[in-house]
């Protein structure tokens, strides 16, 4: 491009007989020349957008489990105060005494709390692990009977194991859990009629230049890792839906309510993993989780 502004520099003063023809190639090379770099920010435009929105998005959702995680320890310590003092209460009240009852409410209410109290922890990532040796393959395929027996429903759930898989450290509760929940979300997603959720496991190298740009919460460390592929056939999420998908309590659907996906985004955080989701309207969604494999 420099070249050409040059060479039209020196062509500036009246040209000499028989060289229009050459400045006019000239023009002709030099309007080639900025119509690609036209092209070329153009193309690079959306990429660029993309990566800023993926961006806001992951700090949109750590800022969420911060916040979430601090309120829901504070409110924990609250809660430990109420059952400590109304159990103290029962045990000193007479068996006929008319103030159990209204007590034993206040307990029980108690205990749901700290079931959610839980649950938001879990949202955080900073929920207490009891960590073993997993075989994913296997707690996929128990958790698949479970689920294929009990949902009611005409969609099918599928399960593709890859053979051989290694076994990582992690709360074999937790990943079930997660598994559970996103299974319900792709059957949710299928509605009533018939569909399939297919399930999948595989193992990946990742690298810095591996395309892992919009994986949550982050880009995951280099390494080897266990893949649990999740597919389904249903709707798929618009871009507006997408960005809030893993945020607490976010819902499409009138009287739904839950913490949802953003529980799966938790223990895959908890777990040093990523989630990375492919999907676009009318062609249903794909879940990507990724499990470090243990070093040693």
């Amino acid at each position: 491009m420099e070249a050409l502004f040059a060479e039209l520099e020196a062509s500036s003063a009246t040209p000499p007989a028989g060289t229009r023809s050459r400045l006019r190639a000239r023009l002709r090379r030099l309007a080639r020349a900025l119509a690609a770099d036209a092209s070329a920010v153009q193309r690079a435009r959306p990429v660029t957008i993309e990566r800023e929105v993926g961006a806001q998005r992951r700090a949109r959702l750590e800022s969420l489990a911060l916040l979430a995680g601090g309120l829901a320890h504070d409110f924990n310590n609250v809660l430990i105060g109420v059952l400590a003092n109304s159990s103290l209460a029962l045990l000193d009240l007479p068996l006929d005494s008319p103030a159990r009852r209204p007590l034993q409410e206040i307990e029980n209410a108690a205990r749901r709390a700290a079931d959610l109290t839980r649950l938001v922890l879990t949202f955080s990532g900073r929920a207490h692990l009891a960590v073993e040796p997993v075989d994913l393959n296997a707690l996929v395929q128990e958790s698949v009977a479970s689920l294929t027996s009990a949902r009611g429903r005409k969609s099918a759930i599928r399960f593709q194991p890859a053979d051989p898989l290694p076994s990582i450290e992690a709360d074999a509760s937790r990943l079930r859990l997660a598994l559970t929940s996103l299974v319900a979300n792709a059957l949710e997603a299928m509605g009533p009629g018939r569909g399939v959720v297919t399930l999948s496991t595989d193992r990946i190298d990742v690298g810095e230049d591996s395309p892992l740009d919009h994986a949550l919460p982050g880009f995951p460390a280099p390494g080897s890792y266990v893949v649990l592929d999740a597919t389904d056939t249903g709707a798929g999420m618009t871009p507006e839906v997408m960005s809030r998908a893993f945020e607490p309590y976010f819902t499409t659907k009138p009287g739904h309510r839950g913490l949802g996906l953003s529980i799966v985004l938790g223990i895959v955080r908890s777990h040093k993993g990523a989630i990375v989701v492919e999907t676009r309207p009318k062609g249903g969604t794909r879940v990507r989780v990724l499990l470090p494999i243990p070093s040693s």
